[in-house]
């Protein structure tokens, strides 16, 4: 993480299309990697952007890539 810019618990709600408020529980679920700096979490996009794959369901390729850019997902998905 040395030169890697790392992205802020609102933008990482702009990509997984939710509020920043249930990105909070992806962390203590294991389901989102973060690190703590400070007070504040920051992540990584690689990690932000393998979660977004496991919630769209892209690691079984059980959905057509149309369903699966028009779907919103709420943290009742990600069980």
């Amino acid at each position: 993480m040395d030169d890697e810019k790392l992205l802020r618990a609102r933008d990482v709600a702009h990509i997984l299309d939710c509020s920043p408020d249930d990105v909070y529980p992806l962390i203590n679920t294991g389901k989102l990697k973060a690190s703590k700096v400070g007070r504040l979490w920051k992540f990584r996009l690689e990690d932000v952007m393998y979660c977004k794959e496991r919630m769209n369901g892209d690691d079984d390729l059980t959905e057509t890539p149309g369903t699966v850019s028009s779907r919103r997902h709420g943290l009742s998905d990600l069980a």
